[in-house]
């Protein structure tokens, strides 16, 4: 809604801003480029108490590179404490290339779970394409089916070897960019992130982590990374870009809250005989320490239950200055109808800001118990179950969807494991012999002669999928989340300092999300016009296409919005499906080729404090949600909600014997203005005191002013990107001389005309010719980013959002079982060769005991049959040592059992292999030497007690050449893997045949990894490229 507000739209006096400055003045596609906002007297501007902004990322200097030629606008805008605003543009050409000298480029993504870590690889180009360096994260592909953004999609004549493809079947090129010619030496690379840390490698890819750059009050910070690639006999060439990553804490202390950040969490808790057990990792940033001097428990359930809130319990928790402290988390309050709990930690800081951080755990025992029919079917457990067996995953007891597409690309699966269809429901409980049983949770009452076993059968070890959840987001909570470069909202949002740009409710607990929204895929699918007789959109977008943005309000679970959702068009006549989603747990800007600046952006999800929600907060909360989700299908989207997000502008059925439209009926939304609606209706009130500036005649609740020169540089960056994005989908090749001006015009009309869509709602053809939008006036809107100004007792807290991914958990089947026949047990318990007195030794609910002073315990009374011991002890300094062993009881025979308990720490590690071999038969008199690749991946379990493991990974070329990778793990007591890694050539194809070696040496520090290549050459060759982490092994 327009307003006048009697305001500075743009400073006229005192100006700051000169001029931007590009070096090189005419850069070529892919040369790393430093642009520099200057002050009006030529030095570098620096201004303080001013937020100066070079294309919509933070600053006055950012190195950036362009993947396409052509004019490309920059704009540098500072926003004063007064509230003016200034803005400058310049345009820089660049030229194209000339062929075979390209300069490398360096890609840059996110991490798609840890919002403070990117992965790099320095793109080296070539005449007959493009290569990148080899992944570290493949996509969910195949598995969970994505639409790449616009950004992400290659020219025709450029060839990009990414992420989703499968590990290479040879050795690429050894030819990188213009000056390495290399045959056999190796390229090194030296690599500067900007926060004073450096490296040097020998591949081209890498992942950082900026953690423990990030201040306490920089809420977005700037990194410039710098990669120097060297060759022996060649000159140094440099790669320059700069990435942002947005701070969360420093955001969240500006409210005046403190919030640890928690870099480490178990995805499950484990039950002991003393309760319930999981573990957290939590960084303190401040130069002090910090306390938890309470916590407090919330239950989570299956069944749509509100979770329940226990009580704060006292404790204190010590959190050391710039450190992280591992946090255990014990509780015996866990009912067996839980399927899950979160654990709140909540102190005060030496200025009385509250402390917090939560902990979100599954209980995937109790999930299989509550319902057994989402169990898996034996086809599933044995695929699952061989994979385990070959160590083709991490965990052996927990198999992320993930872990299984990357053994689908390296070719250890045919295809993808399905889940079983879910039967109607859960069947009752009834206690008959095989019938399904909880060993720590009996009934009452037990018929004489039944007890409740582990299963003999090795289908009973089943697996148990978990969908993807967002595990800290209840019905009622809001998510706030980026959006990728190039998309139209985040341009706009981005140029005013605000980095969330999409927004939805919960509408059930974890599992499903409710939020406006509207295709740009489709909106292009429906253009005004033609070039060269093709649909274009020469005269901008069809009117009703534009004004009523499809889809609107939907519905959607968890991993579809995070993954995508094919829709189909409601006026398709064909069916055709477009992907909608727009919920990522880290929103990562991903940008291969170079045109936008990469940003890391972690979601958030903004909800009560949960140290004060009390049942009726989260009951009116619930209702709230039960209105959103009622609203899918009933709204359109529109533009002109950025305008006015209190329009009720009810779409008409059009005067036509044809059928209706599927707008027919629906009112206008965006995503903040519904959940703002949503919220709106209930009656509730989101500020109790509002800042005055947002106060005002026309002013509601919970909307906030826009001033016209902050509309007015918002509109100027859409007007911007619509011209982009037009450029980018009509004529992504080039276009000949004689349609530029075509083109220019087409982006011109566009850009016109949804400009004016967001300003006033006019949409019709004429609108195309008019820059009317750039009249502006204040107005009272809502944007995502907004929603954190939300106060209690509805809101007014967030955090970062806590993503669980799809993954298989293995969980043990007991079933009831009727034994006439008893027998017993006994035996003794050790840990580190010393007997332990205090463990407790238990086999199911009611049956158990300590073990005395010489770690020796007896159990009589036992029903014959199979079952899993579970021994544990907590030692003095809060570790818990433990076991689990099968053990066999015979009617009237004691059975002997020794058992020796195990550390479940760090000190256990995982070294995973993950790499190729190559054997090449060397023929004298053949135009091409024979080759044979073969994949190599690997996970080898060393610890303690376990110090040495070895791997061995085979090629065979042209049936004549065998060639070895054999990797040999010795752990050490720091927690790193030495590693020797040896190549053999043989003579023949057998390995008792005489062969040629080369071994080498290396070592892996704990959490870190390490990229290699080596190769054993005697005429025939082994090749062998491959990636080590050391990572704890889940014991």
């Amino acid at each position: 809604m327009a307003v006048n507000i009697n305001i500075p739209i743009l400073r006229i006096n005192n100006k700051i801003l000169g001029q931007i400055r590009v070096t090189p003045p005419n850069p070529k596609v892919g040369e790393s480029v430093c642009i520099e906002v200057l002050s009006p007297d030529g030095t570098l501007c620096n201004e303080s108490g001013t937020d100066i902004y070079l294309n919509r990322a933070p600053g006055v200097r950012h190195w950036r590179q362009w993947r396409r030629p052509g004019t490309h606008r920059l704009r540098a805008v500072a926003r004063h404490a007064d509230g003016s605003i200034e803005m400058i543009n310049t345009n820089v050409t660049v030229a194209t290339a000339a062929p075979g000298n390209e300069p490398p480029r360096l890609a840059v993504s996110g991490h798609p779970h840890r919002h403070t870590e990117f992965q790099m690889s320095v793109v080296h180009t070539e005449a007959e394409g493009v290569r990148v360096g080899l992944p570290k994260t493949p996509t969910f592909a195949g598995l969970f089916p994505r639409r790449a953004a616009a950004s992400q999609v290659a020219p025709k004549q450029i060839r990009i070897v990414m992420a989703q493809q499968p590990l290479p079947t040879k050795v690429p090129p050894r030819t990188v960019a213009a000056g390495f010619h290399l045959a056999d030496s190796p390229i090194a690379y030296a690599w500067d992130f900007g926060d004073g840390t450096t490296l040097q490698t020998t591949e081209p890819w890498i992942d950082h982590d900026f953690v423990a750059a990030l201040d306490t009050s920089t809420e977005q910070m700037v990194f410039h990374i710098q990669v120097r690639m060297t060759a022996p006999g060649q000159p140094p060439q440099d790669v320059r870009r700069s990435v942002t990553v947005a701070n969360h804490y420093a955001m969240a202390k500006r409210r005046g809250l403190i919030q640890p950040l928690v870099v480490n969490a178990a995805a499950n808790a484990q039950f002991t005989q003393d309760g319930y057990r999981g573990s957290f990792t939590v960084r303190n940033l401040e130069p002090v320490a910090l306390a938890f001097t309470s916590r407090r428990i919330e239950l989570m359930f299956s069944d749509h239950r509100p979770a329940v809130m226990l009580d704060l319990e006292a404790l204190n928790v010590a959190l050391p200055p710039k450190a992280e402290t591992i946090i255990h988390v014990l509780s015996t309050k866990i009912p067996v109808d839980a399927i899950g709990f979160a654990v709140h930690y909540s102190g005060l800081d030496s200025a009385r800001r509250p402390v917090r951080a939560s902990a979100y755990f599954d209980l995937p025992a109790h999930i299989a118990r509550i319902t057994p029919h989402l169990l898996a079917n034996p086809a599933l457990n044995a695929q699952l179950n061989n994979l385990v067996a070959q160590r083709q995953v991490q965990n052996p007891t927990s198999i992320k969807a993930l872990d299984i597409l990357q053994v689908v690309q390296r070719g250890g699966l045919v295809s993808l494991p399905k889940a079983p269809p879910n039967p109607p429901g859960p069947p009752k409980p009834n206690i008959v012999e095989g019938g399904v049983c909880d060993p720590w949770n009996l009934p009452a009452n037990i018929p004489e002669g039944f007890v409740c076993q582990a299963s003999t059968d090795p289908n009973d070890t089943s697996w148990l999928p978990m969908p993807g959840r967002f595990m800290n987001a209840r019905k009622g909570d809001m998510i706030i989340t980026a959006a990728t470069p190039g998309d139209m909202i985040a341009d706009l949002l981005l140029s005013i300092g605000q980095v969330y740009s999409h927004s939805g409710m919960m509408t059930t607990n974890r599992e499903q999300i409710t939020h406006s929204t509207a295709s740009k895929d489709r909106l292009l699918d429906y253009p005004n016009g033609s070039l060269l007789g093709t649909p274009a959109p020469s005269d901008g977008f069809k009117v009703d296409e534009l004004r009523y943005l499809w889809p609107g309000v939907i519905t959607q679970t968890v991993e579809n919005s995070v993954n995508g959702q094919d829709f189909v068009d409601p006026e398709s006549s064909t069916g055709k499906t477009f992907n909608i989603g727009g919920f990522g747990t880290i929103n990562s800007m991903i940008d291969t080729q170079g045109d936008y600046e990469p940003k890391l952006v972690q979601s958030l999800v903004i909800k009560p404090d949960p140290t004060q929600e009390t049942p009726a907060i989260r009951s009116q909360l619930h209702a709230i949600a039960d209105w959103a989700a009622a609203q899918a299908g009933k709204s359109y989207y529109s533009f002109y909600c950025y305008t006015n997000p209190a329009t009720d502008k009810i779409a008409p059925n059009p005067a036509s014997p044809l059928p209706s439209p599927w707008w027919h009926g629906t009112y206008p939304t965006v995503c903040a203005s519904f959940v703002w609606r949503a919220v709106h209706q209930s009656g509730a009130v989101v500020e109790n005191q509002k800042d005055p500036k947002d106060a005002g005649a026309n002013s509601k609740d919970g909307l906030y002013l826009y001033t016209a020169a902050e509309r007015l540089v918002a509109g100027n960056e859409l007007f911007d990107a619509l011209e982009q994005l037009v450029d980018d989908s009509v004529a992504p090749n080039g276009v000949l001389a004689e349609l530029a001006s075509s083109i220019a015009d087409m982006e011109d009309d566009v850009a016109n005309q949804v400009c004016n869509a967001f300003n006033s709602d006019w949409c019709e053809t004429e609108s195309k010719d008019s820059d009317q939008w750039r009249q502006q006036q204040a107005a009272y809107a809502i944007s995502p980013e907004n929603l954190l100004r939300w106060n209690a007792p509805l809101y007014g807290y967030s955090e970062p959002l806590v993503y669980a991914t799809p993954r298989y958990e293995q969980v043990t089947i007991y079933r009831w079982k009727k034994v006439p026949t008893q027998g017993s047990l006994a035996g003794k318990v050790m840990f580190n060769g010393a007997p332990v007195s205090g463990a407790w030794v238990q086999l199911y609910d009611g049956k158990g005991v300590g073990t005395k002073s010489d770690g020796s315990f007896s159990l009589d009374k036992i029903p014959a049959g199979n079952y899993i011991a579970d021994v544990g002890k907590t030692r003095n300094d809060g570790m818990y040592i433990q076991a689990k062993v099968p053990v066999s009881i015979t009617a009237g025979k004691t059975t002997q059992v020794n058992v020796v308990l195990q550390l479940s720490s760090d000190l256990y590690r995982a070294l995973e292999i993950d790499g190729w071999v190559q054997t090449t038969d060397h023929e004298c008199n053949a135009a091409v030497d024979p080759t044979k690749t073969s994949n190599m991946y690997r996970v080898l379990l060393v610890g303690p007690y376990n110090t040495h493991a070895a791997a061995t990974f085979q090629a065979i070329a042209d049936q004549d050449v065998l060639g070895e990778a054999i990797f040999e793990a010795d752990w050490q007591l720091d927690k790193s893997v030495k590693i020797k890694v040896t190549l053999r050539v043989h003579d023949g194809t057998k390995t008792s045949d005489s062969y040629y070696e080369y071994a080498h040496n290396f070592t892996v520090a704990a959490g870190k990894s390490l990229s290699k290549w080596m190769y054993a050459n005697d005429g025939d060759k082994v090749f062998a490229r491959f990636t080590l982490k050391n990572k704890q092994a889940a014991v």
